[in-house]
C-alpha cells in the first residue's frame, strides 16, 4: 500500500529469513544464524537462495544486518558468490556488496601468537568465524569472530555498511 506516493516501511527490508541446517531442517533467523548448507530470505515478493557447494565439506552461517537491508555471510565455498577469504555481505536482492577483508588483529594473544612463530605464519589461519551481536550500553553492536591460531579468536566490531572492522572486544579460545 501506498501512501502519500511513498513506499510503506519495510520496502526494502528481507522477510521469511530461513537457514536449512546439515540435517535438512529449515530454522528461521534474524540476527545470530544457525550453521547450515543453505540460506534462503524473501525481498521484493521474490526468493533469493544462497547455497554452498558442498554441504559434505563446507558450513554457511548467516546473519541479518541491524538495518534488515543486507545478509553477511561466512561459508566455505558458495555456488553462486567467491571470496578471496571465506566472507562477505549480500544485498537485499542476494547481489553482491562486499566481500570481507580479515581486518589486521590486535589483541595481545595475536601479538604473542604473531611473534612466536612469525607473521607470515601466523597469517596462514586467519578466517572469519561467524557475525553475532552483543549488547553494549543497551545496544546492539554487530561484531565477528575472526580465527587464529586454529582455536584462538577476536571479536572484532563490524560495520555492515562498508564491511570495515572497528574495536576489539578481546581474544579467547574456541
Amino acid at each position: 500500500m501506498i501512501w502519500n506516493n511513498r513506499k510503506p516501511f519495510g520496502h526494502n527490508m528481507i522477510e521469511n529469513a530461513k537457514v536449512v541446517d546439515v540435517f535438512g531442517t529449515e530454522h528461521p533467523f534474524e540476527k545470530d544464524g544457525e550453521m547450515g548448507f543453505e540460506v534462503s530470505w524473501i525481498y521484493g515478493g521474490k526468493l533469493i537462495t544462497k547455497r554452498v557447494v558442498d554441504r559434505q565439506k563446507h558450513g554457511l552461517i548467516p546473519s541479518i544486518t541491524p538495518k534488515k537491508d543486507s545478509v553477511i555471510l561466512v561459508f566455505g565455498a558458495l555456488e553462486d558468490l567467491t571470496s578471496p577469504y571465506n566472507a562477505c555481505i549480500c544485498n537485499a536482492d542476494g547481489s553482491l556488496r562486499i566481500n570481507l577483508i580479515p581486518p589486521q588483529l590486535v589483541s595481545d594473544k595475536y601479538k604473542e601468537y604473531e611473534k612466536e612463530v612469525g607473521r607470515k605464519e601466523a597469517e596462514k589461519d586467519i578466517r572469519f568465524l561467524w557475525p553475532f551481536y552483543l549488547e553494549k550500553d543497551d545496544k546492539e553492536i554487530l561484531v565477528m569472530g575472526v580465527r587464529f591460531n586454529y582455536d584462538w579468536y577476536e571479536i572484532r566490531e563490524l560495520d555492515p555498511n562498508t564491511g570495515k572492522f572497528g574495536k576489539c572486544y578481546g581474544a579467547t579460545k574456541q
